[in-house]
């Protein structure tokens, strides 16, 4: 059976009315599911968030993430992409 799992852990803090924090991380495993890749764990990640509601049905979202990769292994070439980054970014959500 090919399979990708991921256990991903989470909290989330009120700062105030409208200001929310988030932090997070993720641990992956593959298992066939990228066939031409290292069976195994594969990467793990820490995030962090922060969320302003604006009004009621609308805010601004900005999040920051570092992934590590697990036992990359260059004898497997789906394994080429696995490697440690860093990311982060601004969201709109709106709800309605």
């Amino acid at each position: 059976m090919d399979t990708s799992v991921s256990s991903v852990w989470a909290v989330t803090f009120e700062v105030s009315d409208s200001l929310t924090a988030s932090l997070s991380s993720a641990f992956g495993i593959n298992q066939g599911y990228i066939p031409d890749g290292h069976d195994g764990a594969n990467h793990f990640a820490l995030s962090a968030g922060i969320e302003y509601a604006v009004t009621q049905s609308f805010a601004i979202t900005a999040y920051t993430t570092y992934s590590w990769a697990i036992d990359s292994d260059s004898d497997f070439a789906g394994d080429d992409q696995l490697e440690d980054f860093f990311l982060a970014g601004v969201a709109l959500k709106w709800s309605f």
